[in-house]
């Protein structure tokens, strides 16, 4: 693949990081393993009021069914704080909001032990009342997607009429509560064309961060192919748009990229790991993007889960093998037969 230059420039920032922080683990200044997890993604639902064609995790299914319980999703909670805590706690699903004042009973006990939180939304559930209800956490960014500045073609693709107005107006009503607005936009064939628009509109909803970058291909995206581009041309355009578009919004709003796949990988391979995913079913997976579980939680502590095989699971005979099958835009062999695949480790 002939790289973009922003591409170029990320690799670059890439290895510099990792050579900064292995320099630093010579010197004893940066640990080689952490023996608990600094952050953890919360999934705390299966269930979306929305069906988007190209959902990482699936979400909405019908045949869907949480088994983490209120009461499982407080006793793992209660243990994270025991032992020490955790920075960063990403809430996601499914749609978060589901879970009406439940949410706010498991991310209260994280608030307390000092825990900073990151929130995703389709935006469809978000009121006054909730804004009001989470002014109280301290959020690095709240994140709405919007993937068209076209209402009807971001229904169409999210499964749902009127799903675009109720994302403008949740992403006004963060912005004007002062919250750290994200906007997260998934870039197509369809939709490049009306990248900068997209980016225009991101800035006046009142947005600080806009992170745009092209559909991956896991959950539902696996089946709906024309999502999805590994065209030359295509890439080109993308970084050519995030490019420009970051010259002339520098100091008001930043445009981020999604990591390309195969340099995410690479970065994880050669770095402590430091995070985990916890889905609905309990089940804990390496992160969003490799169909690996290490455990999970209605069976195991996380604190063994982590030990066991969460902190070293980019080692993993089994994660080495799968990678080593990958093409050079992440793509895995299943992938061509629309499969996506649930691996257990361990």
């Amino acid at each position: 693949m002939n790289q973009h230059r922003l591409l170029k420039q990320q690799a670059e920032c890439a290895q510099n990081h990792i050579k900064r922080i292995k320099d630093d683990q010579e010197q004893g200044l940066y640990p080689k393993s952490f023996s608990l997890p600094l952050g953890l993604q919360f999934e705390l639902t299966s269930k979306c009021g929305l069906y988007c064609k190209h959902c990482y995790n699936a979400s909405g299914e019908s045949h869907s069914k949480d088994e983490m319980t209120l009461a499982d999703w407080k006793q793992l909670v209660d243990g994270i704080i025991k032992e020490g805590g955790i920075f960063q706690c990403i809430i996601s699903g499914g749609e978060p909001l589901l879970l009406a004042d439940s949410m706010f009973e498991i991310m209260n006990p994280l608030h307390e032990d000092g825990t900073g939180f990151v929130l995703i939304t389709n935006g469809l559930l978000v009121t006054n009342d909730i804004v009001k209800k989470l002014k109280k956490y301290n959020f690095y960014w709240v994140q709405v997607s919007i993937d068209d500045v076209l209402d009807t073609a971001h229904d169409e693709f999210r499964g749902k009429i009127g799903s675009w107005d109720k994302a403008i107006n949740a992403a006004y009503l963060f912005s004007g509560a002062g919250f750290p607005l994200r906007i997260a936009h998934a870039v197509t064939p369809d939709n490049l064309s009306r990248l900068p628009e997209m980016i225009d509109l991101a800035y006046k909803l009142g947005a600080s961060s806009m992170v745009c970058g092209s559909v991956m291909l896991s959950g539902r995206a696996v089946a709906n192919k024309e999502l999805f581009s590994n065209d030359d041309e295509f890439l080109h355009e993308l970084y050519s748009v995030i490019e420009r578009s970051q010259c002339q919004y520098r100091g008001k709003m930043d445009i981020l990229t999604s990591s390309d796949l195969m340099m995410d990988i690479d970065k994880k391979k050669e770095l402590p790991n430091s995070a985990v995913v916890i889905r609905p079913n309990g089940d804990v997976r390496m992160d969003c993007t490799m169909p690996f579980t290490v455990g999970n939680v209605l069976k195991n502590s996380i604190t063994d889960i982590w030990r066991n095989l969460g902190a070293n699971c980019w080692e993993h005979d089994t994660v080495t093998q799968y990678i080593s099958e990958l093409d050079e835009r992440g793509i895995h062999p299943s992938h061509k037969n629309h499969q996506d695949l649930d691996i257990k480790l361990g």
